[in-house]
């Protein structure tokens, strides 16, 4: 069962059942199987999907640290072919980030979770403070903080950001928020 505040319309739901059944219409074995997705008599909406016995990736990695360039590469092999998996099903997983990949048993098999949380999240956001938000956090690629749908450049940015963490441990630094031309960073101040 999702947050309380995860509210939204039907074509928001409708949307996030088509990309959670497209994204595992394929039966890749990376990409957990969503089975049903609706809403309790409450209006919470709910998420059926296969157990996965393991742990994410975010918890790994607060446990163990950063991960020799082996095991981190292996890892961000498994996530690169189940997002070119739900893109060849024509859907961007755009919330990428440890906590959505599971990590399985001593051969440490992936399965990404979360596909269509970020457009979700944005729905709900949107009706709660009448204005659209993004997937904001420090995996996300900069377009999408401002709103911008996902898109496939989204997902390969984050996969990026995941394995910057499995090597060092922590997630990338935000990013400055705007780039002149002379290759400068700078700041805006919103004009």
């Amino acid at each position: 069962i999702l947050a309380r505040e995860l509210r939204c319309d039907e074509d928001t739901l409708k949307q996030y059942r088509w990309d959670t059944r497209f994204a595992t219409a394929s039966r890749p074995a990376s990409i957990v199987r969503v089975h049903d997705v609706d809403r309790t008599d409450e209006g919470q909406i709910f998420v059926v999907m296969d157990y996965l016995e393991g742990e994410n990736l975010a918890d790994l990695l607060h446990r163990e640290g950063r991960l020799d360039l082996v095991r981190a590469l292996r890892l961000a092999s498994q996530i690169a072919r189940a997002l070119a998996a739900a893109l060849s099903a024509g859907v961007v997983h755009s919330d990428l980030k440890p906590r959505n990949v599971m990590v399985m048993g001593p051969e440490e098999r992936i399965r990404l979770t979360g596909f269509g949380m970020a457009r979700l999240r944005r729905s709900a956001a949107s009706v709660l403070l009448a204005r659209p938000v993004g997937a904001a956090h420090e995996y996300a690629a900069p377009e999408l903080s401002g709103g911008g749908e996902g898109i496939d450049r989204a997902d390969i940015y984050a996969l990026g950001a995941v394995l910057y963490a499995m090597l060092t441990g922590s997630a990338p630094s935000a990013a400055p928020s705007t780039v002149t031309t002379n290759g400068a960073r700078g700041a805006t101040n919103g004009a």
